[in-house]
């Protein structure tokens, strides 16, 4: 029997109603409403899907080319304030076959998910977290406002022929240090991330050079959503001989001011 995907929706809505920054609009529920029917039409196609009546849902995709460019299982999990809910899940996820490369991305709130999935031998790869861009900013700035004080170096726009020294930045950063980024060095991922470079810039690219060789770079993204709505992720990548400087604090100032000049909250 095909779950019923209203009272799931409802049920992540408002689990992402917690969330300050989230919208929690009727356009945000319809958006999670879509993400939850193509998600579970893709599990039946190419992995499993389980719910537990209203209270709960286990989704697992398996994607042959995943957006990191590998082979993944892909996890997606809700649950019902509710111990038997959680229970339910936390079974689902002990009895799921193991592949290379699993993700289950897990919203803060599933501190019992999380605690069994680590006792399980899982671990947590990254943390994403959603912030204000004023408030980040203030709060850089009351500790020690980040400025550029080593005269050898410099910061520009990116322009079209560092490209190939950008990417190479990640090949050579996430080879050595794989633990920061697993998926940093794939050659599939590379390709993506050239691609994206080429395309047209909406926010800030800037690169950081020492005697006009590329050794750093970051960006921000527009990513706006019907979830969070206006908003950009931050992307940093710096070689080991100008990390310790200070200067992700200072990219990070850059960026964030830029995003406010954009209105970007």
């Amino acid at each position: 029997m095909s779950p019923d995907l209203d009272a799931l929706a409802l049920l992540r809505h408002r689990r992402l109603a917690r969330h300050h920054q989230y919208r929690n609009d009727g356009k945000a529920l319809r958006s999670t409403r879509a993400f939850l029917e193509a998600l579970h039409a893709k599990a039946e196609r190419q992995g499993s899907a389980w719910a537990l009546d209203t209270r709960a849902c286990v989704f697992a995709v398996d994607d042959p080319v995943a957006w990191h460019g590998a082979p993944a299982r892909e996890i997606w999990v809700d649950h019902a304030d509710d111990p038997a809910a959680e229970a339910w899940v936390c079974a689902r996820l002990s009895a799921l076959a193991r592949t290379p490369i699993i993700e289950c991305l897990l919203d803060a709130t599933y501190v019992g998910v999380r605690r069994h999935l680590l006792r399980l031998g899982w671990g947590i790869d990254s943390v994403s977290m959603v912030a204000s861009t004023a408030d980040a900013w203030a709060r850089l700035m009351a500790e020690r406002p980040p400025a550029l004080t080593h005269p050898d170096v410099q910061v520009r726009p990116m322009r079209a022929e560092d490209i190939d020294a950008v990417v190479d930045l990640s090949r050579q950063v996430f080879n050595a240090t794989p633990e920061f980024c697993w998926f940093g060095a794939n050659p599939a991922f590379l390709v993506e991330r050239e691609a994206a470079l080429q395309g047209p810039a909406e926010g800030p690219r800037e690169v950081i050079c020492v005697a006009d060789r590329v050794v750093g770079y970051w960006a921000a993204d527009f990513d706006p959503s019907d979830i969070w709505g206006r908003a950009a992720g931050l992307d940093f990548v710096l070689l080991p001989e100008v990390q310790g400087m200070g200067l992700g604090r200072v990219g990070y100032r850059r960026l964030l001011e830029a995003l406010m000049a954009l209105r970007i909250p």
